[in-house]
């Protein structure tokens, strides 16, 4: 399918509506967005003519929010190295690579888990013994 943007063209838009908050793999990123109030208007500008592409979805398959010094898993999805792992809504993630969550900040964590293909995840499930599983970074929509 394509999305248009005034005169532009997305081709194969995805949006991705409660994982990560992300609308087109980053396809926004592309565009300066301004919002005209007084005309009740939100203008796209791009400076090329040609479609814009969105990049490959690539996903570990897990979602996670911050509370209270720890991740708590949010979403799975199924068919990924996250859900072949066994990952559950509800887990607590303790540690990303060996490093605290809560010795990161947001950005650090983002960072981790956009520029590694694997990951290891230290986690603790319902008040058991904490474990660790190994993930791989998988193109989860080419």
């Amino acid at each position: 399918g394509q999305l248009r943007l005034g005169q532009h063209r997305v081709e194969e838009p995805l949006a991705v509506l409660g994982f990560g908050d992300r609308l087109g793999g980053k396809v926004l990123e592309h565009f300066v967005v301004t919002f005209d109030t007084g005309q009740q208007r939100v203008r796209f500008l791009h400076d090329g003519t040609a479609p814009v592409r969105a990049p490959a979805l690539r996903t570990f398959g897990f979602w996670f929010e911050r509370r209270n010094h720890v991740g708590v898993i949010t979403s799975v999805l199924p068919d990924t190295p996250a859900a072949a792992a066994g990952l559950r809504a509800g887990d607590w993630l303790l540690a990303l690579n060996g490093r605290a969550i809560d010795e990161m900040n947001a950005q650090e964590e983002e960072t981790l888990l956009e520029q590694h293909a694997s990951l290891r995840l230290t986690l603790q499930r319902a008040g058991g013994d904490a474990f660790e599983i190994d993930l791989r970074l998988v193109d989860l929509i080419p």
